[in-house]
């Protein structure tokens, strides 16, 4: 898609400047088979807004019963390990998550631009809180992130 992919909520906080960023947002720059590169940006501390690239290496799952994976690397080489859980093509929104370390899965429910301002499909949000149950909920998306 060549679409913006919002953020919408997630079970972690990242505090910057005392605050939550916002207005997370994804645009694909490239895609080929097994490499997706997006432009991401988000706001924080009165509207100051941050723009970098993340370049992903996509795979199939390893196990039946797992989801495909998604290696990131961001700014300054750091790196991640991303799970594609869940997608609900006609809500145009999906389920990601990541460890950190042992016991500490997170959570993100992202959104696409189009379906934003309805906000999740039930189904993603099941999904999100089969995955993170008993979480709370750090909403980083607001209507205002939409110009």
């Amino acid at each position: 898609t060549t679409e913006k992919i919002f953020l919408y909520m997630r079970s972690y906080s990242r505090l910057l400047s005392g605050s939550d960023p916002t207005c997370i947002v994804n645009e694909k720059v490239s895609l080929d088979l097994a490499n997706l590169k997006v432009a991401q940006s988000y706001s924080y501390s009165g509207g100051r807004r941050v723009h970098y690239f993340v370049e992903y290496k996509l795979s199939e799952a390893t196990l039946p019963d797992r989801a495909p994976v998604m290696e990131a690397t961001g700014p300054r080489g750091m790196t991640r390990t991303y799970f594609f859980e869940y997608y609900d093509p006609d809500r145009k929104c999906a389920v990601i998550t990541f460890s950190e370390s042992t016991c500490s899965l997170k959570c993100e429910l992202h959104i696409w631009k189009d379906m934003a301002k309805n906000g999740p499909s039930e189904n993603c949000k099941r999904e999100y809180g089969y995955l993170c149950p008993k979480r709370k909920k750090y909403t980083v998306f607001t209507e205002g992130c939409i110009p």
